[in-house]
């Protein structure tokens, strides 16, 4: 999880009857550890385990995340009026390494107005490079996601 200035930080009983211990210095939780009473509000890098623990003792498994403090990103001036869509470049062949990335001759490019494979795509051994700008209104921090069926 990233944030910008703090981050309040929710944890959910598994079972009514038992209590959440949690640890931010990154040791295990135990019963004499933080009782989790309502959100933990954090302002710095860290890393939250935690464990519920039963009324007769039994323990799940710890659990754990890591939250990163960031500064948003300025905004930057664009030369011009930016077409619509995305700019693409699409390869074909064994790609070992993205380093060079740039340097492999494309098959294809051109524009396209939602992100997703050019019809001429090959099922396998391909690379796509997508080129574009977005407009976001407001500072704060913002996810993107890329699925891959190699781990890309």
């Amino acid at each position: 999880m990233i944030f910008v200035d703090s981050l309040h930080i929710s944890l959910k009983k598994s079972w009514p009857f038992g209590k959440i211990f949690y640890t931010l210095d990154g040791t295990e939780p135990t019963k004499e550890s933080a009782e989790y009473t309502h959100a933990i509000l954090v302002t710095n890098n860290g890393t939250i385990k935690s464990v519920f623990i039963l009324d007769n003792g039994r323990t799940s498994k710890i659990k754990s995340g890591s939250f990163t403090k960031t500064s948003p990103l300025r905004s930057r001036d664009v030369k011009g009026v930016p077409g619509k869509g995305l700019n693409y470049r699409y390869f074909e062949g064994t790609i070992s390494s993205i380093a060079n990335f740039d340097k492999l001759d494309y098959k294809n490019s051109g524009s396209i107005d939602i992100v997703g494979l050019p019809r001429t795509s090959s099922k396998d051994a391909f690379g796509l490079n997508l080129e574009g700008l977005i407009k976001i209104p407001q500072t704060g921090v913002y996810t993107f996601k890329l699925v891959s069926d190699d781990g890309s």
